[in-house]
């Protein structure tokens, strides 16, 4: 069994088998706009010195 922290084999790469980033096809335009806006106002407020 493989946990999270262990690095996957790169064959199923070579051949398509992941999909590393968050793309359309997976998640809706919308969406991705969501994950943006909220990655950036959380580092906005790490950077302003506050907590998230």
């Amino acid at each position: 069994m493989t946990g999270l922290a262990t690095n996957p084999p790169c064959r199923p790469f070579a051949h398509e088998g992941y999909e590393p980033l968050a793309g359309v096809n997976f998640v809706a335009p919308a969406g991705i706009q969501t994950l943006v806006d909220t990655a950036v106002a959380l580092l906005q407020t790490i950077a302003n010195g506050a907590k998230p």
